[in-house]
């Protein structure tokens, strides 16, 4: 049994699917179950866009005794601009939501005014997918009868697929994604009638969170995802993620508890999971992710960990760039102009004929009671920023902003400086080991963009003082752990 479990391991480590493998969720992506139609619903003219909103069914998920949720709808929001300069390519901003509500305007949204403010700016269409996952859902065989939404209903579906292997299909990243799909083809659609110049066929797709995850799997099955930008959601490479977790904090983060709930913890480690990861952890599907890709995450972020890059982040092919937003927690919350400035010089980056992207590496590591980070470009940044932060204590690895059970402020406060620029081309910051605390350090870069009025923002990776975790790995049952 031992050797198996260690087979399950490697193979979970190793594995990973090119375009010639059709996985399990591509083909359930690609099945024509006959549900897929759509209608607009409303339009809304403003002085330089038009917001139209679509009614889009996106597909039957299992049938009526799985759960009160076989079809799957969801509000489509397409913005027009009056003037397209990009007439082939588009956004695509993957949201939640809830069943059962109106869809809302871009006057009481606060993503469809930002959507709406990204379509004027880049001249091109921007849409905005509502109600990912489908929710609430209730479920035929939880003995809770219990309405589930966001993560209570991811983790209910992992539990089942723990419990149950066979069928993939049950995991609700799999109808969301196909979801995705499907509005991808409802964009095309639907423009092309409204605006018969355009002939969209290239979409970056973004989204936070849960909606992160359906981001990285949709670049993962659709080759029409030219550039992705996936917010809050690095738990790929899931699993070694998870044991680095353990490790950091002696238990699970607050913001985990639905996990917890259903004791995904405790089977971390064990083949299902392995399997499970298998069919919806970005990771096994990494040499598919040959797009530009902008990965934002938050430095106080109470779901994931800053460091989490470091497990995947060197594994992926280029063209590739890390956003590390200092001073932010999982909501992004007075940091959102940093990620939109970036995706607007990323759209118009990418679908401008000659364009090169700025290029910039990294490397980090320790030195005698201290560590370094060295930034290197040739495209001339006009702003290079070293920028750390000192944990409370080093019992834990901990930069959340929020922490604890009741969860509590954890005043984690990362301050700027101007880093070394130490020679053409090449900027370093270096920080000393601080006795019972840990200490981050990043690098910031911003470049000009295409066009006048757009930039680049990017960051390094995290570099941790020291690099070293206060926990052991977590064993066998002994990962079912604790809240912290």
């Amino acid at each position: 049994m031992k050797t198996l479990f260690l087979a399950f391991l490697l193979c979970g480590f190793v594995y990973s699917i090119d375009w010639d493998v059709e996985t399990a969720l591509d083909k359930f992506v690609k099945a024509d179950d006959g549900a897929f139609e759509w209608a607009s619903i409303r339009e809304e003219k403003y002085e330089n866009f038009t917001h139209h909103v679509l009614n889009m069914t996106s597909q039957y998920w299992k049938n009526d005794s799985w759960s009160d949720a076989r079809v799957w709808y969801h509000f489509l929001h397409v913005l027009v601009p009056n003037e397209i300069e990009f007439s082939e390519s588009s956004i695509l901003w993957i949201e939640g939501g809830r069943r059962g509500r109106d869809p809302p305007t871009v006057d009481d949204n606060v993503f469809l005014g930002v959507l709406s403010d990204i379509c004027q700016d880049i001249k091109g269409i921007v849409a905005m997918l509502q109600m990912i996952p489908y929710q609430p859902i209730v479920y035929g065989n939880d003995p809770e009868q219990k309405r589930r939404s966001e993560d209570d209903s991811i983790a209910y579906t992992w539990r089942q697929y723990i419990e149950n292997p066979a069928d993939p299909e049950i995991l609700l990243q799999f109808p969301s994604t196909k979801a995705a799909v499907k509005a991808l083809d409802a964009i095309q659609e639907f423009t092309k009638q409204v605006r018969p110049e355009t002939n969209i066929d290239k979409f970056l797709v973004s989204g936070g969170s849960k909606r992160g995850w359906i981001s990285w799997l949709l670049g993962c099955v659709d080759k029409r995802v030219n550039a992705m930008a996936p917010v809050v959601l690095t738990a790929v490479n899931f699993q070694e993620n998870l044991r680095r977790h353990w490790r950091a904090l002696g238990g699970w983060s607050f913001a985990l508890k639905d996990y917890y709930n259903q004791n995904i913890t405790k089977d971390l480690n064990s083949p299902v999971v392995t399997e499970m990861m298998k069919h919806i952890d970005p990771f096994s599907y990494k040499e598919r992710l040959t797009m530009p890709k902008v990965i934002v995450a938050a430095c106080g972020d109470e779901f994931f960990r800053p460091d989490d890059s470091h497990v995947f982040f060197n594994e992926l092919p280029e063209p590739k760039y890390m956003l590390l937003l200092a001073n932010a927690q999982h909501t992004l919350v007075g940091s959102y102009h940093r990620v939109i400035s970036t995706l607007e010089a990323l759209f118009i980056g990418v679908n401008t004929p000659g364009y090169q992207l700025p290029k910039l590496s990294w490397e980090r590591g320790s030195l005698p009671n201290g560590g370094y980070i060295r930034l290197t470009s040739n495209d001339n940044p006009y702003e290079v920023n070293a920028v750390s932060a000192e944990t409370g204590e080093r019992s834990k690895r901990d930069f959340r902003l929020v922490t604890g059970i009741p969860p509590y402020v954890n005043p984690v406060l990362w301050e700027w400086e101007d880093a070394n620029n130490t020679a053409p081309g090449v900027w370093e910051a270096k920080y000393n080991e601080e006795d019972d605390v840990y200490v981050g350090m990043i690098m910031e870069a911003y470049f000009r963009g295409p066009k006048e009025d757009t930039h680049f923002e990017f960051t390094t990776e995290i570099q941790v003082l020291p690099d070293t975790f206060p926990f052991e790995d977590c064993v066998g049952d002994g990962c079912r752990g604790e809240l912290v």
